[in-house]
């Protein structure tokens, strides 16, 4: 699941996506960042490479870069 967090799309371990605003949330990629209230534009944010690799590997396919 992804989520805007910290200036990015970073993706969440599942078990955190129903935190409050403010709490924290663990990424893909090894980072916690608090939940932020989101809107349409924190969507177009870049996504995290580290959280896209992750995410890949957790389905079992490759990274496109």
């Amino acid at each position: 699941m992804w989520f805007p967090l910290a200036g990015a799309r970073h993706a969440i371990d599942r078990r955190d996506r129903t935190v409050r605003l403010g709490s924290p949330m663990r990424t893909l990629c090894g980072t916690t960042h608090p939940r932020i209230p989101d809107g349409d534009m924190e969507w177009l944010w870049p996504t995290c490479e580290s959280c896209w690799d992750e995410a890949c590997k957790t389905v079992g396919i490759r990274p496109l870069r």
